[in-house]
């Protein structure tokens, strides 16, 4: 039987790390906004069909996802919550306007731990 979450429906955290999630689900406590997951597992077609992932991504283990943000102030509640629970590498896709579009979260442990970075959407 699939584990419940609070703030998740199975459908939407399918394939991922449950302990990624438990903190996912804390984290979005915390943040007190809906995570919008816009990506979470990803077959490896479909990672290879997104321009600029990385061909090792953690998405591939689900250990990472993406979540729609609209504005700088759930970028900030977001990034904050995700460090509360221990989730240190956060990354911010910013559109041609450096709009945030994503905040990327990521709990992969054979990279480094403590991070957050910037990418423009869309770019190699």
């Amino acid at each position: 039987m699939p584990h419940e979450w609070t703030y998740f429906k199975p459908e939407e955290v399918e394939g991922l790390d449950e302990e990624f999630v438990a903190k996912l689900d804390q984290a979005r406590h915390i943040a007190g906004i809906p995570f919008k997951i816009t990506s979470g597992l990803r077959t490896l077609e479909t990672n290879k069909s997104i321009i600029g992932a990385s061909p090792d991504s953690s998405h591939l283990q689900g250990l990472a996802v993406d979540l729609l943000v609209e504005n700088d102030h759930e970028v900030s509640l977001i990034v904050d919550a995700a460090k509360a629970v221990g989730i240190t590498r956060r990354g911010i896709y910013v559109d041609a306007k450096n709009v945030p579009t994503h905040v990327h979260l990521d709990v992969a442990t054979d990279r480094v731990s403590e991070v957050i970075w910037i990418k423009r959407e869309g770019l190699a």
